[in-house]
């Protein structure tokens, strides 16, 4: 993110609710191209807690199943560098071409040197919040003129680098 590589991948595991029983979670492939992103999705059923299993336990039952062209990703991606949580609310607009997103209660805590997840002693929120909008590479138009419309500047952000550097 930092040195600009346009092209580049993030693999994470998404889902809601519990903290630690991500029981109907996706793995996300994060792609982005010059500029534009997509996504790969493998849905995953867990039965287990996270805090009572080992990183490698973790990554056998997200791999099994999973497609050849997500399977290569988690080749890639040895281990996990970060947990995140936060709230997030959904909004849309009326013509259906612009979406916002706004993340609340940010918290994190650094994964990459532990064997097994650790979910306790994540960083308080920071009080901030993240509002996203986005929409389909056709809908630029629509997309930038809802952001002039509310007065706001665009700059980039990332929760997962910004996780990263909270950490002590």
């Amino acid at each position: 993110n930092f040195s600009g590589i346009g092209e580049r991948a993030k693999v994470r595991l998404r889902w809601y609710g519990d903290t630690t029983s991500p029981v109907n979670s996706v793995l996300e492939i994060k792609v982005k191209s010059r500029g534009a992103g997509t996504k790969l999705r493998h849905s995953i059923s867990m039965k287990t807690r996270l805090d009572e299993m080992a990183w490698s336990e973790i990554r056998e039952v997200i791999s099994s199943g999973a497609e050849a062209s997500i399977r290569r990703y988690l080749e890639i991606s040895h281990h996990p560098m970060l947990f995140n949580t936060y709230s997030r609310q959904y909004y849309e607009s009326y013509d259906q071409t612009v979406r916002a997103t706004i993340d609340t209660e940010i918290r994190s805590r650094r994964q990459s040197d532990l064997m097994r997840p650790r979910l306790n002693h994540i960083t308080p929120p920071a009080g901030n919040m993240v509002v996203e909008l986005k929409s389909d590479i056709s809908n630029e138009k629509q997309l930038r003129e809802a952001s002039r419309s509310l007065g706001w500047r665009a700059s980039k952000h990332s929760k997962y680098v910004r996780g990263l550097y909270r950490q002590t």
